[in-house]
């Protein structure tokens, strides 16, 4: 799906991931980019410098995506590609508060439901648009303490892929977006307070994130459905999926090393 012309909404992109994707769309000629995010001021500094359009709004509801939906059609006229970016990361386990899962559960899978409902009807009716959902590496693998990070960044992969089978045939571009580690704000808060080895090993392979757009961006103009932005994610997952038991002894072993400093 080439984004020239298109009109593209980005949501998350008051910074990190979601402002690259919002400048790289705006240098392959959008038509219009909507920057959408919970920090108006954010999106507002990011519209600005693009040429784009700044709207406040909290993902984590279905008023939320109406939001962002109604002032982007209002503006524009339509929505061509959608690309639902925000999260939150930060440590979690099985004995956090149901307030806290269910925070994630909504940012990182209904946001993108709530978006496909609304927005498929008339992209199919016009055989013409597309979603990505971005979702995570870790939907492709587990990292430690992640519990809620995990579970719902596998669930989203897993509604993207049900979304590109039931809906590629109706003229709509369905991509799912895995990112590794990006130099945000995410990445330093979760990194923060972790041991110094933890902390050297998530930056190793960090990249910018205007880099993680381009590739992303790559991808969507190459209608692919997985897009990754690290190449070894690929071997990972492959690994995991010849021998689940020694993938998790792996992990295991490893994150026990970094945590102790060995």
């Amino acid at each position: 799906m080439k984004l020239a012309d298109q009109v593209v909404v980005v949501t998350g992109a008051g910074q990190g991931l979601g402002a690259a994707l919002a400048e790289v769309a705006a240098g392959r000629g959008a038509a219009g980019v909507v920057v959408a995010d919970l920090d108006l001021d954010h999106a507002t500094s990011v519209a600005a410098r693009i040429g784009g359009f700044a709207v406040r709004a909290d993902v984590s509801t279905p008023d939320g995506i109406d939001t962002i939906i109604e002032q982007a059609i209002s503006r524009y006229g339509r929505i061509d590609l959608y690309m639902s970016n925000a999260g939150i990361g930060g440590r979690s386990t099985v004995f956090d508060s149901d307030e806290a899962w269910t925070r994630q559960w909504n940012i990182h899978v209904m946001a993108h439901v709530w978006a496909a409902r609304a927005l498929l009807p008339e992209m199919i009716r016009r055989a013409h648009g597309g979603l990505v959902n971005v979702a995570s590496s870790v939907a492709l693998s587990s990292q430690p303490d992640s519990a809620a990070y995990n579970a719902t960044k596998h669930a989203a992969l897993a509604f993207a892929e049900t979304l590109a089978i039931d809906h590629h045939d109706q003229g709509v571009y369905i991509g799912c977006a895995c990112p590794q580690g990006m130099r945000t704000p995410m990445l330093m808060g979760q990194l923060d307070g972790a041991p110094p080895a933890i902390a050297a090993f998530g930056l190793a392979s960090a990249i910018d994130p205007l880099e993680a757009a381009t590739r992303i961006i790559d991808g969507i103009e190459a209608d692919r459905f997985l897009i990754l932005t690290h190449a070894e994610v690929q071997t990972y997952a492959q690994r995991r999926a010849a021998d689940h038991d020694r993938w998790l002894n792996g992990m295991r072993r490893m994150y026990q090393g970094l945590a102790t400093d060995l």
